[in-house]
C-alpha cells in the first residue's frame, strides 16, 4: 500500500485510484488494496491534545466508476465491541467525512464500530451541528485479526448529493479508541471547537460518472393488535392491518423529494416518565422516522451553536403533529409529504401532513379533542462561505372552520469570524385573531483561553405557537451574560477544566413584569480517561405573587467508558416555586445510570430517576421513583432482541404512576429494510383507559433503483 504522510500546513489534493474490479466488502484486504491511497498520520484531539496516538491507524481509499471504497486497518490490543441499533454505534469506532459541495459548510458522516453497527448523518454549519437522522444506502464489514481489526466501506455515489461540476471531495477520517479514550483525526483542530469542515486537510480527486437517478421505494406493512382494559371484565380489542409506503426520489445530484402515504407514524418506544415541577412544558424528543429524517433542515436555530443553553424561539415543533392525547391514544396521521433540496450553499425543505379527528376523556374527566387539520412547514437556509448563515422558516396549522388557526414565520442569522459567533433571530406568530413577535440576540466567543456569551431574548405575551412550535416562555424578557477561563492542565490525570460566572435578569408578563435576578456558577473537570465532574449553582430573587429567595445546586459525574461497566450520577437540589403544588418549596432530583457491555452480544443498562418534594413547612410532600431496565442481545449482527420496561411509583400516595414491559425484535436484513416485532403491556395512572396492551409487526423493504 502507498502510504501518504500528511504535512497539514495547507490543503492537499490526492487522486483516488480508479479500479475496474469489484471489491468484496468482507473485512479482508484483498490484493487490490495494494494500489490504494493510504493516510496514516493521525493526531489526538482528545484527551491529550496534539499528542501522538497510542496505536497506528491506516485508512485506504479506492474508487470504481459508481462508488468510493474505504478500508481502515486499526492496531489495538483490547477491542471494545458494543452492539446496538443503527446510529447508536459506541465503543471502538472509525469513520470518514466527505465534503461533497466544496463550500466548507457541511459534510456526510459514515462510521462503523467494532461490532459492525453503522452510523451515518450530515455534519452542518461547518461542523457545529450533526444531523444523524439522514440514512444513506451503503455497505460495511468488520473482521478481527491478531493485534488489529479491519473495517471496509462501500459508499455508492448515488447515495450522495454533490455538485457534478466539481471533481473533488473534501475528506477527513476519524477513529475512537476506547482503551485509551483517544479521539483521532487527520487534521488539526482547536480542542474547544472540535472538527471544522472548512479545515479538512485533504481534497480527494475523483472520477465520477454521470449520477444515475436515485429512487427508493419502501413499502410498509403494519399489523397491529391493541387491547384497552376498561375493567377486569370489559376489554376493548382491536385488530388492524395497514399498508403504506415511503418513497424518495433524487432527480439530480442536489435535490431529494420524500413522500409518505398511510404510514405508521407511531414511535416504537414511549417517552420516559417525567415529573415536571416547572412552569413550562417539557420538550420531547422526536422518535418517528418520517419526522426524524431530514429534521435538521426544519430546525430553526435562534440560539448560538456554542454555549447555546437557555430559552430559544422555535416556530416549528414536529411533535405537535399527531400528538398524543393519552398513553394509548394519539391523533392519527393520514398522510405526510416531505421534500428536501440541497446544494453547495443553499438548502430547503417542505413538509406537509394531514391529521384526522381524535378524542379522549382524561383522568380528570375532561374531554380532549383534536379536529382534522393540515400542517405545513417550509424552510430555507443560505450559507455564505461557511462564515454566515441566513435562515427562514414558515409553519402553519389549518382546520376546516379555522383555516388560519396558527401560523408563524421566522428569520435567523449566524455570523462567524475567528472564535466569535453573532446570532440573531426574529419570529412573528398569528393565532386566530391575535399576533405577536419574538426576537433574540447573542454574541459568543470561545477560544483556548476563555469563553464569553451575551444573550437577550424577548417574546411578546401574544406570541403563540402552541399548535405548531415550541416556545412556551411567552411574555418573557431575559438578559444574561456568562464568562470564564478555559484551562488545560494535563496533570495527575486531569485534562482541563473550565469555570464560569454569570448573571441573569428576567421579567415575565404573567407576573406583572417584576424584575428577577439570578447569579450562576458553573465548573467542570475533565480527565484523560474520559471521566468527569460538573458543578452548577444559582441563587437570587424570583417573583410569583411576591418576591422570594430561590437557589439551587446541581452535581453530575460520570465514569470512564474504557471498562465494561460505566456509570453516571446526578444530584440536584432547588428551592423554587413548585408549579405542580403551587407553593415555594424545596425539591431534590437524582439520576443514576449504569451500563454493562460484557462482550459483543450483550448490553445491560439500568436508569433510576427520583423526585423528592418538600412543602413550605419542610414536610415530605411526595417521593416519586422511576426505574427503567434494559437488556439488549445481538442474536446476530443484524438481529437484535430488546427487553425493556419502566416502573414509576409514588411512595406517599402508595400508587403506581406508570408501568410497562416491552419486547422488541428488530432484523435489519439489508440497508433500510427492517422487520420489527413489538409487544408492549402498560399502565398509566393519568390515562383513560389506564391499562393497555399492544402488538405491532412491521415490515419495511427497500427497492433501490
Amino acid at each position: 500500500m502507498k502510504v501518504v504522510l500528511l504535512v497539514l500546513t495547507a490543503l492537499l489534493k490526492y487522486e483516488v485510484p480508479l479500479v475496474n474490479t469489484e471489491i468484496q466488502i468482507d473485512g479482508v484486504l484483498e490484493p487490490v488494496w495494494d494500489s490504494a491511497l493510504v493516510f496514516s498520520e493521525f493526531k489526538v484531539l482528545e484527551p491529550t491534545y496534539g499528542s501522538s496516538p497510542s496505536y497506528n491507524t491506516f485508512v485506504c481509499l479506492l474508487q470504481t466508476s459508481d462508488a468510493i471504497f474505504v478500508a481502515f486497518k486499526c492496531e489495538q490490543k483490547v477491542i471494545r465491541k458494543n452492539v446496538g441499533l443503527r446510529d447508536r454505534a459506541e465503543g471502538d469506532l472509525v469513520g470518514i467525512f466527505l465534503e461533497t459541495f466544496n463550500g466548507g459548510n457541511k459534510a456526510y458522516l459514515f462510521a462503523v464500530n467494532a461490532a459492525g453497527v453503522q452510523l451515518d448523518g450530515i455534519v452542518e454549519n461547518i461542523g457545529r451541528a450533526r444531523d444523524l437522522s439522514w440514512d444513506g444506502v451503503w455497505y460495511s464489514a468488520v473482521k478481527d485479526y491478531e493485534g488489529y481489526y479491519v473495517v471496509e466501506f462501500k459508499i455508492p455515489f448515488r447515495t450522495l448529493q454533490f455538485d457534478q461540476k466539481e471533481s473533488q471531495f473534501g475528506f477527513e477520517a476519524t477513529r475512537y479508541i476506547s482503551e485509551t479514550s483517544e479521539r483521532l483525526f487527520l487534521g488539526t483542530y482547536q480542542r474547544e471547537r472540535g472538527m471544522v469542515v472548512r479545515d479538512f486537510p485533504v481534497k480527494l480527486g475523483l472520477k465520477i460518472g454521470t449520477k444515475s437517478v436515485g429512487f427508493e421505494l419502501l413499502p410498509v406493512v403494519l399489523i397491529e393488535k391493541a387491547d384497552e382494559y376498561l375493567s377486569t371484565t370489559n376489554v376493548l380489542k382491536g385488530f388492524s392491518i395497514k399498508g403504506g409506503f415511503d418513497a424518495k426520489y433524487s432527480p439530480n445530484s442536489v435535490s431529494t423529494m420524500s413522500f409518505t402515504l398511510f404510514p405508521d407514524f407511531s414511535q416504537v418506544e414511549a417517552d420516559p416518565f417525567r415529573l415536571n415541577l416547572g412552569r413550562y412544558e417539557e420538550r420531547l424528543e422526536e422518535r418517528r422516522p418520517f419526522f426524524v429524517e431530514g429534521s435538521e433542515v426544519f430546525k430553526f436555530r435562534s440560539s448560538p451553536y456554542y454555549l447555546g443553553f437557555g430559552p430559544s424561539i422555535d416556530p416549528f415543533y414536529s411533535r405537535r403533529i399527531g400528538k398524543a392525547l393519552s398513553a394509548s391514544v394519539s391523533v392519527p396521521i393520514i398522510y405526510g409529504f416531505k421534500g428536501i433540496w440541497k446544494s453547495r450553499d443553499l438548502e430547503g425543505g417542505i413538509l406537509s401532513a394531514h391529521t384526522g379527528d381524535a378524542m379522549v376523556i382524561d383522568y380528570y374527566g375532561d374531554t380532549l379533542r383534536e379536529k382534522s387539520a393540515f400542517y405545513n412547514a417550509i424552510s430555507l437556509k443560505k450559507s455564505f462561505g461557511g462564515s454566515t448563515d441566513i435562515g427562514f422558516i414558515y409553519s402553519g396549522k389549518m382546520e376546516k372552520d379555522l383555516p388560519f388557526k396558527n401560523h408563524a414565520f421566522g428569520l435567523n442569522v449566524h455570523y462567524f469570524f475567528d472564535n466569535t459567533e453573532v446570532a440573531g433571530a426574529f419570529s412573528r406568530s398569528y393565532y386566530t385573531d391575535y399576533s405577536g413577535n419574538a426576537y433574540s440576540f447573542d454574541v459568543v466567543q470561545v477560544n483556548p483561553k476563555y469563553h464569553f456569551r451575551l444573550s437577550f431574548i424577548n417574546t411578546d405575551s401574544t406570541y403563540d405557537v402552541s399548535e405548531i412550535g415550541y416556545t412556551p416562555w411567552v411574555g418573557l424578557k431575559r438578559l444574561s451574560v456568562v464568562l470564564g477561563p478555559n484551562l488545560e492542565v494535563n496533570y495527575g490525570g486531569l485534562r482541563y477544566f473550565d469555570f464560569t460566572l454569570g448573571y441573569i435578569n428576567s421579567s415575565e408578563y404573567w407576573n406583572g413584569w417584576m424584575p428577577q435576578h439570578n447569579f450562576i456558577l458553573h465548573s467542570s473537570l475533565n480527565f484523560n480517561d474520559g471521566s468527569g465532574v460538573e458543578f452548577f449553582a444559582f441563587g437570587g430573587k424570583a417573583y410569583v405573587e411576591d418576591y422570594y429567595n430561590n437557589y439551587g445546586v446541581n452535581l453530575e459525574w460520570w465514569s470512564s467508558n474504557k471498562r465494561a461497566a460505566s456509570y453516571s450520577f446526578g444530584l440536584n437540589f432547588e428551592r423554587d416555586y413548585n408549579y405542580l403544588r403551587e407553593y415555594v418549596g424545596k425539591s431534590f432530583f437524582h439520576r443514576f445510570r449504569i451500563e454493562y457491555n460484557g462482550y459483543s452480544k450483550v448490553n445491560l443498562s439500568l436508569v433510576a430517576r427520583g423526585w423528592l418534594e418538600i412543602d413550605p413547612e419542610d414536610n415530605l410532600e411526595e417521593y416519586t421513583l422511576s426505574v427503567s431496565p434494559r437488556l439488549q442481545y445481538a442474536i446476530s449482527r443484524n438481529l437484535l432482541l430488546n427487553l425493556y420496561g419502566e416502573l414509576a411509583y409514588s411512595f406517599v400516595e402508595e400508587a403506581v404512576v406508570r408501568k410497562s414491559a416491552n419486547l422488541l425484535l428488530a432484523y435489519n436484513f439489508k440497508p433500510k429494510s427492517w422487520v420489527y416485532f413489538v409487544l408492549s403491556r402498560g399502565y398509566d395512572f393519568y390515562s383513560e383507559p389506564a391499562n393497555f396492551m399492544n402488538f405491532i409487526a412491521k415490515v419495511r423493504y427497500l427497492f433501490y433503483f
